[in-house]
């Protein structure tokens, strides 16, 4: 593999490249094929594993919340609503960790 100059910017990129990295010109004798325009706009989507436990846990946070603000002073449903907030955050946080 060797060097050479870009015809626009100057910079040294490859010979095997089919367009420069830095300013993007197609380099001229290029050995290398351009991907296909279906290679290039295709997407993928990726959906990561702990998204279901990520929404179940932020579930149970809003449900904690709602709970302590409508229940307000009653000590056993707010100690209820408590404990229901600190599942949901270990929920949230077991599914930001899923791979």
């Amino acid at each position: 593999m060797a060097l050479i100059k870009c015809s626009e910017c100057g910079k040294e990129i490859s010979d095997r490249a089919w367009a420069c990295p830095h300013c993007g010109a197609p380099v001229n004798g290029s050995t290398a094929t351009a991907p296909s325009a279906a290679a290039v706009t295709k997407s993928v989507r990726v959906e990561r594993a702990g998204f279901k436990w990520e929404a179940i846990g932020f579930v149970l946070i809003l449900v904690a919340i709602f709970t302590g603000i409508i229940v307000g002073a009653d000590a056993d449903f707010f100690a209820f609503a408590s404990l229901l907030g600190f599942i949901g955050l270990v929920v949230f946080m077991i599914g930001r960790f899923i791979d």
